[in-house]
């Protein structure tokens, strides 16, 4: 059902674009662009949102590790201010947002690593994002990344 939706939308916006195209004389750089963008924005639409805080009030995971390991590929998880003593591993695509640099802050003393991203173990693994984070005293890396690809590390 979603892969014939998706093929169905990519169809419709083909056929706008070329509709457009036809009367603004567009390059097909820009044809591909559009088509892209409407793909994007339908495959961005299906994840779900979780949250952490440390106090796990108000519906919110007091771990981001729990928040991890309940969520589902394309999901997102803001973590919202505070210090979370954990190493977080995560094994498929999501979104693990912080609140900025100095606010959310792993402390993983002791801990081999704060953020392990692992696709030894998750073959395949892609379409990860970390950002918004502090990480520190970890006992190797801050942010771990084995195996994975199209993965974005940013602002921590």
């Amino acid at each position: 059902m979603k892969k014939s939706l998706t093929l169905f939308v990519l169809a419709i916006a083909s056929q706008t674009v070329f509709r457009l195209r036809k009367c603004f004389h567009v390059d097909c750089f820009w044809l591909f662009a559009v088509v892209a963008v409407i793909g994007g924005l339908r495959q961005s639409a299906t994840g779900a949102t979780l949250f952490v805080n440390a106090g796990g009030t108000f519906g919110a995971y007091s771990t981001i590790g729990a928040a991890v390991a309940k969520a589902s590929a394309g999901d997102t998880i803001y973590v919202a201010p505070g210090t979370y003593h954990e190493n977080v591993k995560i094994g498929l695509p999501l979104s693990l947002v912080g609140s900025g640099y100095g606010r959310s802050v792993i402390n993983a003393i002791g801990l081999p690593n704060g953020i392990y991203i692992d696709g030894i173990d998750n073959p395949g693994l892609s379409k990860v994002v970390v950002t918004g984070f502090t990480i520190e005293n970890a006992n190797f890396e801050g942010i771990l990344v084995t195996n994975a690809s199209f993965v974005t590390v940013r602002g921590n």
